[in-house]
């Protein structure tokens, strides 16, 4: 099966033996997005984030994030610097707040 992010091909039992294994967070967010990510690729991230203690929320938000930021990178190459979704959009610049904790009084991170 034709991975539509990466290009690459992967086994689909394998693909939705990865699927059925992930949170169901993240599950929903794999299923919600607009292109087909490697579920391989998406497990050594799972790995990462596991290993490092980060929570199911925080790994849902990262997952967001690199989304956000291959449909930016996507739509900067296809239509140039200057379409709006190649601009940094408000769900990215939510994804880093949450990433890198917001300040304290409710203040801009």
């Amino acid at each position: 099966m034709r991975n539509g992010a990466f290009g690459v091909y992967e086994d689909p039992v394998l693909m939705f033996r990865r699927f059925d294994a992930m949170p169901k967070e993240l599950r929903r967010v794999h299923a919600l997005a607009p292109f087909h990510m490697h579920m391989g690729k998406a497990a050594k991230r799972l790995d990462v984030y596991r290993s490092a203690g980060a929570t199911i929320e925080k790994m849902r938000t990262a997952e967001i994030f690199l989304m956000c930021k291959l449909l930016q990178e996507e739509a900067a190459r296809t239509y140039g610097p200057e379409h709006p979704d190649a601009q940094r959009s408000r769900l990215e610049g939510r994804a880093r707040r949450v990433l890198r904790g917001s300040t304290a009084g409710g203040g801009r991170a």
